[in-house]
């Protein structure tokens, strides 16, 4: 009777294990079963439709992103053919320039041309006033003079060719106003060859037409005051071709410039 009533026993105590091991195993297998549904949720229709539009606008960007540097790469080759032009436009710029710098220094050229042919004209000039001066002064202390002949009496008659046909009539004092005269021209000339070494000397005006009774003793005086006779011998002193009309041609000629 007794056995019976362990045997009982045990076996109730073993439903109940049995039972709690179940409702254990139930309660962890529930757990998990739950997670991995959770885990492997099937996608919905909603979400399909903003993983597309994600997608798509994703797209858009990489086109737009296409598009930028498709517009920055025509901008460099824009770029590019603008740097081009600008180094040909600095080239032209140079050969202008360099155009203008042949043009100023030949302009400074003909300008110290210009200042030079003013400076022999002034000279000339001075020159011919000396004389005029001297002829006066020695007719006044010399009224016996054929140069009185010559100007008909009227010293204010007397240019540059009245003491040289004196000179040539055997007049002393045209002969020594000549003298004079020649000294001076000699002077200037001198001077002129001597500061700018040229290679020619042409006298202009009425007195050229004396030729070669003018050149020959002015060439001897020349001679003998520049610094070096190499410089005498290397200038031409010469009448101008056009005689008497240089000095007006030459005016014009200067103010056409």
């Amino acid at each position: 009777m007794m056995r019976k009533s362990r045997k009982k026993g045990g076996a109730r105590w073993l439903l109940w294990g049995l039972a709690l091991g179940a409702a254990a195993l139930l309660a962890t297998g529930g757990d998990g079963l739950q997670a991995q549904a959770t885990g492997s949720r099937t996608p919905t229709a909603e979400s399909i439709r903003e993983k597309e539009e994600e997608i798509s606008q994703i797209k858009e960007q990489k086109e737009g992103l296409k598009d930028g540097l498709s517009n920055l790469q025509e901008i460099k080759k824009n770029l590019e053919l603008q740097k081009d032009d600008l180094k040909n436009y600095v080239r032209e710029l140079d050969g202008n320039l360099q155009k203008i710098e042949a043009s100023i220094a030949e302009l400074k050229a003909q300008i110290g041309a210009k200042e030079a042919e003013i400076s022999e004209a002034q000279a000339q000039l001075e020159t011919a006033r000396k004389q005029e001066e001297d002829q006066q002064e020695a007719m006044a202390a010399h009224p016996e003079s054929l140069l009185w002949k010559l100007c008909e009496g009227d010293i204010f008659k007397v240019n540059g060719k009245t003491p040289f046909d004196g000179r040539d009539a055997g007049d002393p004092t045209a002969i020594q106003v000549v003298e004079q005269y020649l000294n001076y021209l000699a002077f200037g000339v001198s001077n002129l060859i001597n500061i700018l070494e040229p290679d020619a000397m042409v006298i202009g005006g009425g007195i050229c037409a004396q030729g070669e009774k003018l050149l020959v003793p002015l060439r001897e005086r020349v001679r003998q005051m520049v610094y070096h006779t190499l410089f005498a011998d290397r200038c031409r002193i010469s009448i101008a071709q056009l005689g008497n009309s240089a000095g007006i041609i030459g005016a014009a000629g200067l103010a056409m410039v």
